[in-house]
């Protein structure tokens, strides 16, 4: 074997790899928390509550990632969201004193909608 090669079976190697995989899970955790309170201002704002709905499931999918299923719902969130973009029509009026011309919204509303669309086909 040569010197300095990493070997599977070497109790550090695995330490440090399940360390990483812990680190990884953690950061991937924290995202999905912040992500779903994003989500649900979006929510609050355009009155979607598919955009709540699309938060929550995102951060089981998140919880989730461990196992299988977790993939799954993280692909089945962003369905989510991207049927609330679609179905939040162009006559929105936000709320929390955010006033926004119809054109304006018109144009960021397509911009989202883009940018689901994106994010779905990559």
């Amino acid at each position: 074997m040569f010197v300095g090669a990493a070997d599977l079976g070497e109790p550090h190697f695995r330490m440090g790899l399940l360390i990483l995989t812990a680190a990884l899970f953690t950061l991937v955790v924290v995202a999905a928390l912040l992500y779903r309170r994003g989500l649900n201002e979006l929510a609050d704002a355009s009155g979607t509550t598919l955009f709540s709905t699309a938060g929550l499931l995102y951060l089981l999918g998140a919880l989730l990632t461990i196992v299988v299923v977790g993939v799954i719902l993280l692909l089945a969130a962003y369905v989510l969201m991207a049927a609330a973009f679609f179905t939040m029509g162009r006559g929105v009026v936000w709320r929390r004193g955010i006033a926004a011309t119809t054109r304006g919204l018109r144009l960021s509303l397509g911009f989202l909608r883009l940018l689901v669309l994106v994010m779905l086909s990559v």
